[in-house]
């Protein structure tokens, strides 16, 4: 399996090394109570932010 993804310039590649077939019980998707949704736009502007922080030696 191969991943790729170009984010605004920032490329992620993501290559898995092994795959084992097992079985995954139902509850671990079940999203937490306190789990905090948000828009893209948002996720956008969260990652830009600490993109930039980074690039900055924050």
């Amino acid at each position: 399996m191969d991943f790729r993804i170009n984010q605004d310039g920032n490329i992620v590649h993501i290559k898995a090394k092994l795959v084992m077939p097992a079985p995954i019980d139902d509850s671990i998707f079940i999203v937490p109570k306190d789990y905090q949704f948000v828009t893209e736009a948002e996720l956008t502007r969260i990652m830009n932010v600490l993109m930039m922080e980074r690039q900055n030696g924050r």
